[in-house]
C-alpha cells in the first residue's frame, strides 16, 4: 500500500476484482500544481492500493507509470525545487512498491 495517497474503499465482494498476472500503464503528461500531487500519480497510487487491498502481492502484476512532457517536473528532487513538491513522497512510495 502506498500510504497517504490513493484513497480507496475496499469492496472485497464486488464481482469484479484485482487480477494476478495484470498488465497496467500509466501515461501520465499533466502537471499543473506544484504544490499538489499530480492527478496522474495519485491514479496510479489508488490502482496499487486496490490490487494491494485485494491481496494481489507486488511483483505479480505488471505496473509501468510513464512521465513524459510537464508531468516530468513532478520528478524533479533538486532539494531547493523538492520543498514545493509535494509529490515527490508519494513518487518514492511507487517506486518503492515496485512500479517500473
Amino acid at each position: 500500500m502506498i500510504e497517504g495517497y490513493g484513497g480507496i474503499v475496499s469492496l472485497p465482494k464486488a464481482a469484479e476484482q484485482p487480477k494476478k498476472g495484470a498488465k497496467i500503464l500509466f501515461d501520465i503528461t499533466a502537471y499543473k500544481d506544484p504544490k499538489a500531487v499530480t492527478k496522474g500519480l495519485d491514479q496510479a497510487a489508488l490502482v496499487l492500493n486496490q490490487y494491494a487491498d485485494a491481496g494481489v502481492p507486488p511483483g505479480v502484476v505488471d505496473f509501468v507509470v510513464v512521465l513524459h512532457g510537464d508531468a516530468t517536473k513532478a520528478t524533479l528532487t533538486h532539494r531547493v525545487y523538492a520543498k514545493h513538491r509535494s509529490d515527490l513522497p508519494s513518487f518514492a512510495r511507487t517506486v518503492d512498491a515496485g512500479v517500473a
